[in-house]
């Protein structure tokens, strides 16, 4: 499935997931599985065929697919795609001790999060349905999810040194154009990937 053209920096994870919403069908409230996509050189979204009902397993076999260059090239991008239940937030702007599947004024929403080689995550929810239904929220890499780190590490995987030699460069060239909690998520990830590879290098 062809994508259009980026209009922005291939380093820009909106502008991929906007590339990505032009190309592949809108999420289905009904979604019964996870998806992940993955960005080819050429500009063709294509699907992989995942059969994993839940979205870390499906993003680990991923990942372990095409670790560290094995099986085809991943290529300039990747989007993890799910979706699930939502519910409006407490006065304290929590959500409470009842999972919001359980409430009577749940909401469904779908998530794409999407990672490039460049270091680049970013993620775009949209309101299936309830009061915001149609509403769409990005985050330009600053989400601190387990998922958004499950992404993190499945670029890491399938990109290795390149990606992480990318989260240096923003790092040492960006941070003083950032603000104090953008350059702490920064930090936290480029020593997350630093004590991989340190790691990595003791046992061979």
């Amino acid at each position: 499935m062809k994508g259009g053209n980026m209009t922005t920096s291939a380093n820009s994870a909106i502008a991929v997931l906007d590339n990505f919403g032009g190309a592949v069908p809108a999420c289905s409230p009904d979604l019964d599985r996870p998806q992940i996509w993955r960005l080819t050189e050429s500009g063709e979204w294509v699907e992989y065929p995942n059969n994993e009902l839940d979205i870390y397993t499906a993003i680990f076999q991923f990942s372990s697919l095409h670790q560290y260059g094995k099986g085809k090239p991943v290529g300039v991008a990747f989007v993890a795609r799910t979706i699930g239940w939502g519910a409006p937030l407490d006065e304290n702007g929590e959500m409470g001790d009842v999972p919001p599947s359980e409430r009577r004024d749940r909401f469904r929403v779908s998530l794409d999060i999407c990672a490039t080689p460049s270091g680049a995550i970013g993620s775009r929810l949209s309101f299936q349905s309830g009061e915001k239904a149609g509403e769409v929220i990005d985050d330009t890499g600053e989400a601190t999810g387990q998922l958004a780190q499950a992404v993190d590490l499945a670029a890491f995987r399938v990109w290795g040194r390149e990606f992480t030699s990318a989260l240096l460069m923003d790092y040492t060239t960006q941070a003083d154009k950032m603000t104090e909690a953008q350059t702490q998520h920064l930090a936290h990830r480029v020593a997350r990937f630093l004590d991989v590879l340190s790691d990595e290098s003791e046992g061979e």
